[in-house]
């Protein structure tokens, strides 16, 4: 069984109105009209659906939670394909409940081949729109061919599968892209805060988790993203002023803080060419490599973990600024390290002479990180050297 929404959940002591008409045709066809009102006359679906000659039905639903058209063979065994042509479905008002009961989880087995169009579709607050699915049976659960759809200025469009072991365990997995050509406008219209603006983003993924595709979780899904941006600005946000502002794009603001660090004055956001970046998942602890920022001001390294569950950073970042106004230590390392002992492990690490960088860890939770310089760069540390 799958539980439906608080809104869409009847109390036992409420009224419905439903009525059913059923009209027998000629050569064995069917008429058969349903609705369905609340003791207040107000809507809650009209259905009128037509069984023909073929033994297939075509059906027109309208409620204020989906609208649309549809078809399948008389029945809906793994031969059938379902199509569905939608103008709007409202998925976060039939589903979600505020105390969800443990429901037995659909099985993709019972899936006959899905051919979906959805103009829109709703998620809480987010809109998507021309979303297509395609998928086809399969013994051991459900191939999914397509799954494509439009966000904010964004593209998304990935494959997959949904299977179940002979034990009956359940495992998702899909791979795909995700293109923005505006990546400030996706975060603010997906709720975010825009802590990025301007750049062109691209990425490919990669995911898997040992459930049904609904119930996606960080705390068991495992995976992968590379991702690039170009010709943006990383804009100066505040984390903890109660936006939604995700743990990976918090990382965005904390190279802004540190890249200005230098700058004697202040600004509002720091303009760069290209962020390049691989970010690995598992089971709620996250790994971000190679993320390298190509500035005209500065040139950026970071590397370490980030807590998905725990919300915590673990990171160490490297700063070179395009300048020569720096006020610096001598290399001296800061926070009480050893300087020939300290340097020897920095430089091993990243595997470049840290003295050309100001070098930082970041520690501490989403909302309230924690950065400490830990080596300051030399003031005669030649600007022709590699970064």
């Amino acid at each position: 069984t799958l539980a439906l929404s608080d809104k869409m959940h009847k109390e036992r002591n409420e009224k419905v109105a439903f009525s059913t008409e059923i009209s027998v045709l000629r050569n064995g066809r069917l008429n058969v009209e349903a609705k369905a009102k609340k003791a207040d006359g107000v809507d809650i679906f009209n259905l009128y659906a037509v069984l023909d000659e073929s033994d297939l039905w075509d059906f027109d639903v309208q409620s204020d939670y989906i609208t649309g058209k549809g078809s399948f063979a008389k029945g809906l065994d793994r031969d059938t394909e379902v199509k569905l042509a939608l103008d709007n479905i409202d998925l976060y008002a039939m589903f979600v409940t505020e105390n969800a009961k443990k429901t037995e989880p659909l099985k993709p087995v019972n899936f006959p081949p899905l051919d979906w169009e959805i103009k829109k579709l709703l998620w809480d607050d987010w809109t998507f729109t021309d979303i297509k699915i395609e998928t086809d049976w399969n013994k051991h659960g459900m191939l999914i061919n397509k799954l494509v759809f439009n966000g904010p200025a964004m593209t998304f469009d990935a494959r997959g599968s949904w299977l179940t072991s002979w034990r009956g365990a359940h495992t998702t997995v899909l791979q795909g892209n995700i293109n923005s050509s505006n990546f400030g406008d996706t975060l603010s219209g997906l709720g975010f805060e825009r802590s990025v603006d301007r750049c062109v983003y691209n990425a490919t993924f990669n995911a898997k988790w040992p459930s049904v595709p609904y119930d996606f979780s960080w705390a068991h899904i495992k995976g992968k993203v590379s991702f690039e941006m170009k010709d943006g600005e990383i804009l100066e946000v505040n984390p903890g002023a109660g936006g939604r502002l995700l743990g990976l794009l918090n990382i965005f603001s904390l190279t802004n803080r540190l890249a200005l660090d230098f700058d004697d004055v202040y600004r509002k956001g720091f303009s760069f060419d290209t962020i390049k970046g691989e970010f690995e998942f598992v089971n709620g602890s996250g790994s971000l490599k190679n993320f390298d920022v190509s500035a005209p001001a500065a040139d950026i390294n970071m590397f370490g973990s980030i807590g998905l569950i725990d919300r915590d950073y673990g990171l160490l970042m490297r700063v070179k600024p395009h300048t020569d106004t720096l006020t610096l230590a001598g290399g001296t390392l800061l926070g009480g390290i050893v300087v020939g002992t300290g340097l020897a492990i920095l430089q091993k690490v990243f595997d470049v002479g840290v003295i050309l960088q100001n070098v930082y860890s970041i520690t501490g939770s989403w909302d309230d990180p924690q950065i400490e310089k830990i080596v300051e760069r030399t003031p005669d540390a030649s600007e022709d050297d590699d970064f």
